[in-house]
């Protein structure tokens, strides 16, 4: 809990919440979480205590892939902040949520 200040004479006590974000693909080799040759599921909550899941997906015939991540990097008070997705392209193709080799 925070105190906060605000000029014209208030106070008050505000809750402050964070998000939590779990990457299933992420490893030693891929600490960011950007593992684009293993399919894997971001969960967790916004700092809504909103609950969200998005899995690695291909799209695009195949030849792209939704990776999503963690980014411990955002901001914190943003909405689903600390999940982030790219579209990225497959030179070998996509399957099963993963690039190929």
């Amino acid at each position: 809990v925070y105190v906060i200040s605000i000029m014209g004479g208030f106070s008050g006590a505000v809750t402050i919440k964070t998000t939590v974000c779990y990457d299933t693909d992420q490893t030693e080799q891929y600490d960011e979480g950007r593992n684009y040759f293993e399919a894997g599921t971001v969960s967790g909550t916004d700092s809504f205590e909103v609950p969200f899941s998005y899995t690695d997906a291909c799209s695009g015939s195949g030849q792209y892939l939704r990776e999503h991540w963690c980014d411990k990097n955002g901001m914190r008070f943003e909405r689903n902040n600390f999940m982030k997705s790219e579209l990225h392209y497959c030179p070998n193709g996509c399957s099963n949520g993963a690039c190929n080799k």
